[in-house]
Parts: structure tokens; sequence; C-alpha cells
């Protein structure tokens, strides 16, 4: 996820409006989960906390980018701040602060499906996936699959760029398979490749957003289908019970 994209003011305003649509889409959806969900603690219930969590993800994210916008790309800022700081230095500082704003994005936006999926499983079935302890793989794939009443195309591969997207996080960027593996996901008619010790060179600002308000769809989806639905208790959000 390091590929550098020398963004200019322009282009992280447009970004910033981008997000700004994603995050009001948001507002609505947990509008409609609590409403669907009036019964119980919106706090506390997964089913709204999943999407809550996505608008904190989203607000957090459009913040970063506004600091890019108003002062890391503006001249007056370093000035002001850092006048000895040469144009060199304030590029990288300017690509490294996006590249750091980015990466954090997409690992929070699989953190909150992966944790969100987790507990929708075991609501529906507490001993699938091994008490939903199993490789997230297993889990996504056991959920939309099997424990749902439908789920949207593509959803599968949706979650499988994102997951190795993720991956290669942990290794600066580049793709590191155990065995070796070279892998490609095939999602709305792109092939998208992860070529085992090589750098990705696709995940660029548009991407990970587009990626992220597929993500808010499916969440929302998942919250609303029939078989979460029909439980009659809240689902509990273990992080939220622990922290309010």
């Amino acid at each position: 996820m390091r590929e550098r994209e020398g963004l200019s003011v322009e282009d992280v305003r447009q970004l910033s409006e981008q997000l700004e649509v994603i995050r009001r889409k948001v507002l609505i959806d947990i509008d409609d989960l609590t409403s669907t969900y009036a019964a119980y603690d919106p706090s506390l219930d997964i089913r709204v906390t999943c999407m809550s969590r996505l608008l904190g993800i989203l607000t957090s994210t459009y913040l970063a980018l506004t600091f890019v916008h108003r002062s890391l790309l503006r001249p007056a800022w370093w000035r002001a701040f850092a006048k000895h700081a040469s144009r060199a230095d304030i590029e990288t500082t300017v690509d490294g602060f996006s590249d750091f704003s980015k990466i954090a994005f997409v690992h929070q936006i699989f953190s909150c499906t992966e944790s969100a999926f987790r507990v929708f499983l075991r609501a529906i079935d507490s001993t699938a996936c091994n008490n939903g302890t199993a490789q997230f793989k297993s889990i996504y794939e056991c959920l939309l699959r099997s424990k749902l009443s439908a789920y949207p195309p593509e959803s599968i591969e949706l979650l499988d760029l994102l997951r190795l997207i993720r991956n290669t996080v942990h290794n600066n960027g580049v793709y590191f398979h155990r065995t070796r593996v070279s892998e490609a996901v095939v999602w709305q008619g792109k092939k998208y490749e992860f070529r085992h010790g090589l750098p990705v060179d696709f995940t660029k600002w548009d991407f990970c957003l587009e990626i992220s308000d597929e993500v808010r769809k499916l969440l929302g989806t998942v919250a609303n289908d029939p078989n979460l639905k029909a439980a009659k208790k809240p689902i509990m959000d273990p992080f939220a019970v622990h922290t309010k």
C-alpha cells in the first residue's frame, strides 16, 4: 500500500468530498438500523454498532484528509510551523502522512468488518467455525453462503480482496504467502493480482474509498438479514459492552 500518489490540493479536496458522501450514507444507515432494532440499546447491539464504528473510521479519515488539504499542502503552514523544512522534506512528510492515514483506514475497515462478522455468525450458529474463532475467510464464507437468507453478489470476492490488501500491511505493502503462492481476485469485472514477493499497485485512495462504500453496503445488508432480525434478544457487541 505504499505507492506514492503525489496528491495535490485538488486531489485531496475531491477525496474529502467523496469521503463525506460515504459518511452521510452511513448516518442514514445508522438511523435505519436504530429504528429496525429499536427494542435494543443501539450503543450495545452490534447490528447497529458495526455501522457506528464504520462512521468513526470515516470521520477520523476525513479529519486526516482535511489536515492534509488545509495544512500540509499549504506553504503558509510550513512557514509557520517548520520554516526550515526543504521542499523534499515536505513532500516526503506529506506522502508519509497520507500513506499512514490510508493504511490505518484500510486496517480499521477490515477490523470493523471481521469483528462484526464473527459476532453475527456466533449469534446465528454458536458452534460454526470453531465457535467463530476460525480464520476470517472461513467465517465470512460460512456466514454468507449458509447462514443468511441471501447476500449481495460478489460479497465473497469483496472480502477476499479486502483481506488480501490488509495482509500486505504486515509486509510494508508487499504481498507474501507462506507457500509462495500468488493469488488473484476478480471483483466487479476487474482482476486484482497479488504476486508473491511484490508490492500491490492498485491501492490508491480512490480505490480504498470505493472499497469502504461497498463494505458499508454489505454490513447494512447483513445487519438487516431476516436471520439476524429473528434473534429474540440483543446481539451484544463485545467491545462496546466492555468499554461502556
